[in-house]
C-alpha cells in the first residue's frame, strides 16, 4: 500500500474515532445530563475516572494525528522553504541600497521565476503541496520586500531631514557671514581698513565712560598727513589712497593691541589709547611721527613718496572730561602742530601751559 493511501486510511480511522468519541459523550449526557453539566448528582468515582481517561486518550490521539498531517508538507519540503528565505535576501538588500519600490519589483520578479521553475520542473508532488510551497515562498519574499521598503522609506526620510538640517545650518552660517561682512562694511573704512568715523565715536564714548568709572587715564592722538593735497595733485587720487593705506599700516604698528585706530575723515587719523598717561601718549605720538617720516611709500617703477604727518595729543581728564571735549582738544593740538611747522607733535597740555605762561 502506498504511503499516500496509508495516510488517507489513518485519517479515516481517526474520523471514526471522533464519531465514536462523540457517541460516548452523547450517551453519557443522556444517562445523566444534570450531573455532567452541574455535578449535582455525581457519578461514582471509578466510573468518572474511567470515562475521563477514555475521552482524554482519544482526544490526545486525534490531536497528534492531525498535527502530523498538518505539518507534514512543511517538513517534507523544508529545503524549498529555505530557498524561499534565500530569495527574500534580494528584496531586503534592495531596500538597503535602492529606492523603496525596487524591493517590491525584485520580489515580484522572484515570484515569477519561482512559479516558472515549478512549472518547468514538473515535480511529482500534488497540486496542494505545490500551492503550499509557492504560497510560503511568496509570503517570505513579500515579507522581506515590505521590510526592505520600510527601511528604504525611513532611511530616505532620515536623509531628507539630515539634508534639510544641513541646509538650515548652512543658511545660518551664510547669514552670520553676511552679517559679519555687513557689520565690517558699516564700521570699517574701505581704503585703509581702519575704523570709520561713526565706529570710532562709539568706541570713544564707551572708553570715556569706562575711564570715568574706573578712574583710569585715557589718551587720544590726532594725525594729519602733511601736504596731502599736493600728493593728490601730483600723483593722482589712486596714489593718494595708497598713501592713506600706507600711513594706516604704520600707525597700526604703533597702536598694536593697546588701542584703536580710525580714519576720522579725509587725510585725518585718530588713535585711542586707554590707560595711558599724558607723557606716555606724547611718547607714542613721537614714535609714530618718526616712523612715518622714515618710511616712504614705494611705487611701481622704483619711485618713492616721502610723507610726514602732524600729531596732536590730548589726555583724559586733564584736557577734556567728555568724549567731545577730549576729541576737540586733540584736534586743536594737531592744527597747532601744522601751524608751527608740520611733522611735529603738539600736546594740549603744552598749549595750555604756554597760554598760562603768556
Amino acid at each position: 500500500m502506498e504511503p499516500r493511501q496509508a495516510r488517507v486510511n489513518a485519517v479515516a480511522r481517526d474520523e471514526r474515532s471522533v464519531i465514536a468519541l462523540l457517541d460516548d459523550a452523547a450517551r453519557l449526557h443522556h444517562q445523566n445530563p444534570v450531573g455532567l453539566q452541574h455535578r449535582r448528582q455525581p457519578m461514582r468515582d471509578h466510573q468518572r475516572r474511567a470515562s475521563g481517561h477514555h475521552i482524554a486518550e482519544r482526544a490526545l490521539h486525534l490531536s497528534l494525528i492531525l498535527g502530523v498531517e498538518w505539518f507534514r508538507p512543511l517538513v517534507g519540503y523544508g529545503n524549498a522553504l529555505w530557498r524561499g528565505v534565500g530569495l527574500g535576501v534580494v528584496p531586503l538588500a534592495a531596500g538597503l541600497f535602492l529606492p523603496f519600490w525596487t524591493s517590491f519589483l525584485f520580489a515580484a520578479v522572484e515570484c515569477l521565476l519561482v512559479t516558472g521553475s515549478f512549472l518547468l520542473a514538473r515535480q511529482p508532488q500534488s497540486l496542494n503541496d505545490s500551492v503550499t510551497i509557492l504560497a510560503n515562498v511568496f509570503a517570505i519574499a513579500i515579507t522581506f520586500a515590505v521590510i526592505g521598503a520600510a527601511y528604504a522609506a525611513s532611511t530616505a526620510k532620515a536623509v531628507m531631514q539630515a539634508d534639510r538640517t544641513a541646509e538650515i545650518e548652512q543658511a545660518h552660517a551664510d547669514l552670520a557671514a553676511a552679517y559679519t561682512k555687513l557689520e565690517a562694511l558699516a564700521t570699517t573704512d574701505p581704503i585703509t581698513g581702519a575704523l570709520n568715523h561713526r565706529a570710532f565715536s562709539e568706541h570713544l564714548i564707551r572708553a570715556v565712560t569706562t575711564a570715568r568709572s574706573d578712574h583710569t587715564p585715557l589718551g587720544v592722538i590726532f594725525a594729519d598727513v602733511d601736504h596731502f593735497k599736493q600728493v593728490n595733485d601730483t600723483w593722482g587720487h589712486q596714489i593718494g589712497d595708497a598713501v592713506l593705506a600706507h600711513l594706516a599700516s604704520l600707525l597700526r604698528e604703533i597702536v598694536e593691541d593697546s588701542g584703536l585706530l580710525a580714519r576720522y575723515g579725509g587725510e585725518e587719523f585718530v588713535m585711542l589709547l586707554p590707560k595711558q598717561h599724558d607723557d606716555q601718549i606724547i611718547s607714542i605720538a613721537e614714535q609714530a611721527r618718526v616712523l612715518v617720516a622714515a618710511t616712504p611709500l614705494a611705487l611701481p617703477g622704483g619711485n618713492q613718496i616721502s610723507i610726514t604727518a602732524s600729531f596732536g595729543v590730548a589726555a583724559y581728564p586733564i584736557d577734556g572730561a567728555t568724549a567731545e571735549l577730549l576729541l576737540k582738544a586733540a584736534d586743536f593740538a594737531m592744527y597747532q602742530a601744522k601751524k608751527t611747522g608740520r611733522n611735529r607733535v603738539c600736546s594740549a597740555v603744552d598749549l595750555r601751559m604756554e597760554e598760562d605762561a603768556a
